[in-house]
């Protein structure tokens, strides 16, 4: 079995509060690498499906056309009508698009992704403190990452 090192890369996306963090393998005798699976975290810049599959949330606007309409020719849970910055950089890395956490019996094999739409980056207790009330989501940056 070759000698490999794994290794995990941060990367920011700087228009929302999203990150990736990307899985990468280097063969220690030949250097080459892939990129095994990407671990995503952020909010509907990123939410592959996520929110819809929270408890309340299957009626809601994503669950509709347009909403994946041109690409998927169905609703994803997407909010776009079409892929998001995470499903292209999956296609440039060669890897499967990242299947929503929340989603049963979908394969993690080479990823997943924690985004939700509507979450924010502090936790809703925090948010309760400085009096500001968040009704979309409690899946905060925090709870994506326990």
């Amino acid at each position: 079995m070759p000698n490999n090192k794994r290794i995990y890369v941060l990367s920011f996306l700087l228009l929302s509060t999203s990150f990736s963090i990307p899985y990468l393998t280097c063969n220690a005798h030949n250097g080459n690498c892939t990129y095994d699976a990407i671990y995503q975290f952020g909010d509907s810049f990123s939410d592959t499906g996520n929110f819809i599959r929270e408890p309340a949330r299957a009626n809601t606007t994503f669950t509709r056309l347009p909403y994946g309409q041109t690409y998927f020719n169905k609703a994803t849970g997407r909010a776009s009508n079409g892929r998001l910055i995470i499903d292209f950089f999956a296609e440039a890395l060669g890897l499967p698009l990242l299947n929503p956490y929340l989603q049963k019996n979908a394969s993690f094999s080479h990823g997943v992704n924690f985004a939700v739409g509507g979450s924010t980056a502090l936790n809703n207790s925090v948010l309760l403190q400085n009096g500001i009330i968040s009704p979309v989501t409690n899946s905060s940056l925090s709870v994506q990452l326990d």
